[in-house]
């Protein structure tokens, strides 16, 4: 017979594993952000499905970004999303819009100073629509008021004066008298 003549056949087996694309695990939504503030946001997990990943980082609007990262006010409506690619693909995150309010401009403190032990420091501000005021000076003085009065003063009440305003939650430099 013919089996009799040919020696048997060797059954040899490969492993194939395939590999895909990396997962890319959720990102948190950001709440509304002032521009000039700092974002630092966690890394997500990320599954390599097999093979190692080769890169991976931020990217905001398109563009790749290192955080901690300042938004600004043309960061406002970008898309934030995290990456991880690997020799397959790249995969990401879900996608996070980012809401950046503008800062208010720094407001000008003024005064009437100098004045005399006994006189009235009055302190003023030009208004802003929306603000809110917030002025801190010696002694432990703080106002609310856009243009808060110290009726009588007396020497404790010399130094500096800060200003800052807020608006739609987000916090202007401030500005300082002396």
């Amino acid at each position: 017979s013919i089996s009799e003549i040919l020696p048997s056949a060797a059954t040899d087996s490969v492993t194939v594993s395939l590999a895909d694309s990396p997962s890319v695990a959720s990102i948190s939504s950001l709440a509304a952000l002032c521009a000039g503030e700092i974002i630092n946001p966690a890394v997500p997990a990320i599954n390599n499905n097999g093979t190692s990943v080769t890169n991976e980082g931020w990217q905001l609007g398109g563009d790749f970004i290192t955080v901690p990262y300042t938004v600004s006010d043309a960061d406002d409506g970008k898309i934030l999303q995290y990456y991880a690619t690997n020799s397959c693909g790249t995969g990401y995150s879900n996608s996070v819009s980012l809401t950046v309010n503008p800062r208010p401009s720094t407001p000008v403190a003024s005064s009437n100073s100098p004045v005399c032990a006994g006189s009235a420091l009055l302190l003023t501000t030009s208004s802003v629509p929306g603000a809110t005021y917030a002025w801190t000076g010696p002694n432990g003085f703080n106002s609310s008021d856009q243009n808060p009065t110290i009726s009588s003063t007396w020497t404790g009440n010399s130094g500096t004066y800060t200003l800052a305003v807020t608006v739609g939650g987000c916090t202007s430099l401030a500005d300082s008298i002396d």
